[in-house]
């Protein structure tokens, strides 16, 4: 790289700031020249979609309440019956949504006051002591001449381009960042996501005056790209040689290269920690001339370094190298060519719209007239309103730090003292304004509260916290009792005077008591799989574990000991938490923790003995109280072992397969799923269980089996099984919860309790539990509380929870039309992947109690039809299959009519019906079709007597027998078995329907 001169060392150093927030101005231009369409009329934001955020990390979705006590906000939340009163001190901003138009200042001048005020309005009287100005839905507004710094004309001006941000309207963040990469904070572009980008197509003039501002909380690292960038059917396109400001190693350039030279400019280094940028910039692009100034107009770096092939470049962007970077402010104006540095006098100074400037040592306005009168000693001129571009006076200095900054939809912005609320305004009082300001709420964009630097950067959420829907509130629940509509979870946030209490209706969400223990890898541990009689020793991959609490509380065993864990009287045998979907995946079938437990519908774990199992429920018994009932329809499963059992992987197809539904069984469902300790799973339904024996209902017969040989019973509900049609349903709780608030305690250990809670004292909250009756938990031994809701959501995640019933689906019936056999097999039979193929193997019984085995058949040619009795084509294409087999029954070829999961009853009522007598072999499960592929029917295949797929037709039509004939002569090696097939049948290459 060459430089055209050594690196310019001009500049000044650029100061962190104490607060980090600099107020932007959230709007744009609607003039035709050049500027982005706007809306001509300004929509507000709701109140009660205001969010409240908190200078611990917190925030609270709601809206502003009455008050007159100054320094103080009171903030209604949405889901809460009170309204919080909150102290200055604890709040860090208040934002409002976006309005869905861009709302255009209105006013003839925008006017810039003290401490960084902007407000937009039209000037009614102006002396040497103070001015009146008359603001849009604010009034009028009396201050001190020395808190007036500048009026600049608003109205009529042609040369502004572009100003903003206001919010991700008409920008484009990088797709790699994510859609929430970038997000809007008081209609500045705000992002702490490493490598995020965000471009604009914003129209740049050959010749124009940019000026931005750039915040940030952590040590900036970032690239802004003036032109050369655009958006391009939604892609990011450069050209090349683009003007760029970036960091090199905490001190802030400005460089561009070309192939031909380059240069680079220092402006200053970057203070470690939060810290803000505003610069100005005067680009002459088809110069290659780039002059950066400080806002008030100090040189701080010249470049010239001109483009191989000069043309006019656009767009803007950001990119956030590392930490995080906010853009407060972009003004994009036309250029005439002369630098903006006049130097602040001591006096006003004029700029009339030609660009003469005329300085004096006092001016006043005379409304008559409409004319400002300037005076220099004796001597008097009068320059009309209309000619006059920009009226500059003294800064002030020394400005201490204001409390609030309030931000305007069009883009004022205002900060003092806030001393009320009242109706629909916030009241601020404003250094240099005598009376307290009216600022409607409905006008709000923004609320930000002004701390120290420490203060500014918002703590970690810590515990206590309570996590709703527009909810984060640290805190603690303090005492209350439920009333009518209201719980009693009454919660006072840090920083809040007040408490207030949860509305029963609202509340769904969660508070978090302790955070989520870290996780470690372990290495791999050799484990033992059993399937059926078969034992796999295998090395199991990495797991990811949480790391356990050095002496974790322990409940006593049984329901007494379960309600006394909650009390605070953990004794007893540990309970393990049952694995989530995050845990051991969806196929899993995972090592029972060695505890007897009920699992609920609704997520409860209760450790408990079950003593009996009846057709209303099941009975379950502690030593430490009584006996407790449980219906069916509030179970999920119990664990009936004390020794950890074999843990079995179940691959997806054999997970499916336990858990479809064959259509013989539709009439009568299974209810339970029964794992035996050395993994098998038996499918049924659950008739009776005592201390010795299990009782199980298999296909319309009971059977007995040993207690101790049971680890684990499954309820597979009615719901379940609509819940596993709809993957959607899915996502919703497996049980029903009604309207009344409940609460569910869970403990690290695994242990949860739902009931009712009616009243919190202390540290204790008592209540109801459908199952147990009155029981009382002690909230030091609770991680988190799940409020409403967030119960039924969190409970369905849980393993037992995933296992689903689903229908069986329907295979597809052809549509013959007249053609032949159709789809997979074509009109030859050959073009189906089993072609050519062993035939897998089956056993199946038949109709009449038989079992017949593809194997046994071997040395006979078997023609396989499968069928069902709902299918027409299936029907009419049988006899035709009979009677070609039937032709070389003699020669060893044999059919077996395979029933796709219909009754005994059904298929004889058929056979009886239409006279046929074949041998049918009974998938009851759809386990062989899925083998064959069968997803439609009828589907006939041949197997030679080697075992091997010869022919495969889908489909009927009246050439089928002809086409069966002839690929049993070929399997049979006759005389015809290179005969051309029959013509007639469907194209091979159209699919099964």
């Amino acid at each position: 790289m060459r430089y055209s001169r050594p690196p310019s060392t001009m500049g000044t150093r650029i100061h962190g700031l104490l607060r980090w927030i600099v107020f932007v101005g959230a709007f744009a231009s609607a003039l035709a020249t050049g500027s982005v369409g706007l809306a001509d009329e300004p929509v507000a934001g709701s109140p009660a979609n205001y969010v409240l955020h908190l200078a611990d990390g917190g925030f609270v979705a709601g809206k502003f309440r009455e008050t007159d006590r100054p320094g103080m906000l009171r903030w209604q939340g949405n889901a809460f019956t009170s309204p919080f009163d909150f102290n200055l001190k604890s709040i860090d901003t208040m934002q409002a949504p976006a309005p869905t138009q861009v709302v255009v200042p209105e006013g003839a001048f925008r006017i810039e006051l003290s401490g960084g005020d902007v407000v937009f309005g039209t000037l009614v009287m102006l002396d040497d002591k103070e001015a009146e100005l008359d603001l849009p839905r604010i009034g009028r507004l009396r201050i001190q001449r020395s808190h007036l710094l500048r009026l600049e004309r608003w109205q009529g001006r042609a040369d502004l381009v572009y100003l903003g941000p206001t919010g991700l309207t008409g920008w484009t963040p990088s797709p790699d960042g994510g859609p929430k990469a970038w997000r809007e904070e008081s209609g500045a572009l705000m992002t702490d996501q490493e490598g995020a980008s965000i471009t604009s197509d914003i129209p740049l003039p050959a010749r124009a005056v940019i000026e931005f501002e750039l915040s940030w909380k952590n040590q900036p690292d970032f690239v802004l790209t003036l032109g050369g960038v655009g958006l391009r059917g939604g892609d990011v396109k450069k050209e090349e040689n683009p003007f760029r400001f970036e960091v090199w190693e905490q001190e802030l350039v400005v460089q561009r290269e070309t192939p031909k030279e380059a240069d680079v400019a220092s402006l200053g280094k970057l203070d470690a920690g939060p810290g803000h940028v505003h610069l100005r910039v005067y680009f002459d692009d088809e110069r290659g001339r780039l002059i950066v100034d400080s806002p008030d107009g100090k040189p701080l770096a010249e470049l010239n370094v001109a483009a191989s092939k000069p043309h006019v470049l656009a767009g803007f962007q950001l990119e956030n190298k590392k930490g995080d970077v906010r853009l407060e402010r972009l003004e994009i104006t036309r250029w005439n060519g002369e630098l903006l540095r006049e130097p602040l006098p001591d006096g006003p100074n004029l700029r009339r719209t030609d660009g003469s400037n005329l300085s004096a040592k006092g001016i006043r306005f005379d409304a008559e007239s409409k004319s400002f009168v300037v005076s220099e000693g004796d001597k008097e001129s009068r320059i009309p309103l209309d000619e006059t571009a920009r009226l500059t006076f003294s800064h002030l200095t020394e400005i201490p730090a204001r409390p609030i900054n309030l931000l305007l939809q069009e883009g004022s912005r205002l900060s003092g003292d806030l001393v009320g609320v009242v109706k629909d305004a916030l009241m601020l009082k404003i250094p240099g304004v005598e009376e307290p300001v009216r600022l409607p709420i409905d006008r709000l964009r923004s609320l930000v509260a002004n701390h120290s630097q420490d203060a500014s950067v918002a703590n970690p959420p810590s515990t206590p916290r309570l996590e709703m829907d527009g909810v984060r509130l640290i805190g603690r629940l303090v005492d209350g009792k439920s009333e009518s509509g209201v719980s009693c979870l009454t919660w006072q946030p840090n920083g809040s005077a007040t408490a207030s209490t949860l509305l029963a209706g609202m509340a769904s969400g969660r508070i978090l008591y302790k955070e989520p223990a870290p996780v470690t890898v372990t290495a791999p541990r050799v484990t033992t799989i059993r399937e059926g009689n078969r034992v796999q020793v295998v090395n199991a991959p990495f797991v990811i574990q949480p790391i356990p609490p050095p002496q974790p509380a322990a409940p006593q065993g049984g329901l007494q000991g379960f309600i006394m864990a909650f009390a605070g009287a953990a004794q007893g045998r540990p309970a393990v938490a049952s694995p989530t979907k995050a845990d051991v995946g969806a196929n899993a079938d995972t090592a029972a923790p060695g505890r007897r437990a009920l699992y609920l519908r609704t997520g409860d774990i209760i450790p408990a003995e079950v003593t009996k199992i009846d057709e209303k429920g099941v009975t379950i018994r502690t030593s430490h109280s009584k006996d407790a009932f449980v219906p069916h329809e509030k179970i999920k499963a119990v664990e009936l072992s004390e020794e950890p059992i074999i843990p079995v992987r179940l691959n997806k197809a054999k997970r499916e397969r336990l858990l479809t539904l064959p259509r013989v069984q539709k009439g009568s469902p299974p209810t339970h799923l029964i794992r035996s300790k050395n993994g098998d799973y038996l499918r049924g339904r659950v008739v009776g269980m005592d201390e010795k024996s299990l009782q199980v209902e298999v296909r319309l017969e009971v059977k007995t089996l040993p207690r101790d040989r049971v680890a684990r019973i499954i309820w597979l509900q009615a719901e379940d099984l609509e819940a596993g049609k709809d993957p959607a349903l899915q996502q919703q709780e497996p049980a029903k919860i009604d309207e009344e608030l409940l609460v569910q305690a869970l403990r690290k250990d695994g242990v949860r309790l739902t009931f009712t809670p009616d009243r919190f004292e202390g540290d204790t909250l008592t209540g109801t539990s459908r199952v147990l009756g009155e029981c009382r938990v002690r909230l030091d031994e609770v991680d988190q509380l799940l409020i409403g809701k967030a119960i039924e959501k969190e409970a369905a995640q849980l393993t037992f929870q995933r296992w689903l019933l689903t229908d069986a689906p329907e295979p597809k019936v052809t549509e013959d039309d007249g053609g032949g056999a159709s789809g997979g097999g074509g009109s030859s039979g050959l073009s189906s992947p089993l072609v050519g193929k062993p035939a897998p193997d089956f056993s199946l019984e038949q109709l009449g109690g038989k079992t017949f085995r593809l194997a046994d058949a071997k040395g006979k040619v078997v023609v396989l039809d499968f069928w069902a009795t709902w299918c027409g084509p299936c029907l009419q294409a049988m006899p035709q299959v009979e009677k070609v087999t039937g032709e070389f029954r003699d020669q060893g070829v044999m059919l077996v009519a395979v029933n796709l999961q219909e009754s005994p009853k059904e298929i004889s009522a058929m056979l009886e019906r239409h006279k046929l007598n074949l041998t049918v072999a009974l998938d009851k499960d759809g386990a062989v079709a899925e083998k064959y592929k069968a997803n439609a029917i009828p589907q006939t295949v041949i197997i030679d007597r080697e075992g091997n797929v010869t022919r495969l037709f889908v489909g009927g039509g009246p050439h089928l027998g002809d086409q069966l004939r002839e690929a049993i002569q070929a399997t049979l090696g006759g005389p015809d078995a290179k005969k051309t097939p029959v013509s007639g049948g469907t194209d091979p290459k159209e699919p099964a329907k």
